[in-house]
């Protein structure tokens, strides 16, 4: 994908150190190698959206991923002045699980709007105060057609956007997005 975003003119930055703060949500997910190692990366993670953010200073940060909220941490810290976190997922954590002690503690302190796929995946994780439903996919005549951004959200052409796609996969919608 990164080259299909060259080829529209997309500045593209790989920084393999911004990883998702994911892993299992059954009883015992939180004990699994890898979902401890996302939880232990965080830190390093975050370090390195904020180096990217001070680098760039983009006016919005868009992170594309409910499991990518610690990042909104790093981006408030390089100045970033709107930070909107895309909840596609329905993550429902337990109560004393890490992850959704440290979601409590960092979303309403760094996040400005959540952008959710669903009424459901809104309820599961919180914050309806802050977050509009925008339905996954509807159907509707042009849907596929590219679209202005900047324009349809008000947001003047000097201004500077970052995608933060929660994959790289052309299926994940950023090319559309943009």
């Amino acid at each position: 994908i990164g080259e299909a975003f060259r080829a529209i003119g997309v500045k593209v930055i790989v920084e393999p150190r911004i990883t998702p703060l994911m892993g299992n949500t059954d009883s015992s997910g939180i004990w699994r190698w890898g979902t401890l190692q996302c939880f232990f990366l965080k830190n390093r993670a975050v370090r390195a959206c904020r180096k990217i953010c001070e680098e760039f200073a983009p006016d919005i940060v868009h992170l594309n991923s409910s499991v990518l909220f610690h990042l909104a941490k790093g981006a408030k810290l390089a100045g970033v002045k709107q930070l909107v976190l895309h909840v596609r997922e329905h993550w429902a954590l337990k109560s004393w699980d890490p992850r959704e002690r440290l979601k409590h503690t960092l979303v309403p302190r760094y996040v400005d709007a959540i952008v959710a796929i669903s009424e459901t995946a809104s309820r599961l994780f919180g914050y309806p105060e802050r977050t509009v439903v925008v339905y996954d996919w509807p159907e509707f005549e042009g849907r596929d057609e590219p679209v202005n951004l900047q324009t349809e959200l008000g947001i003047s052409p000097e201004k500077k956007v970052i995608l933060c796609p929660g994959g790289r996969y052309p299926i994940k919608g950023s090319l559309m997005a943009l």
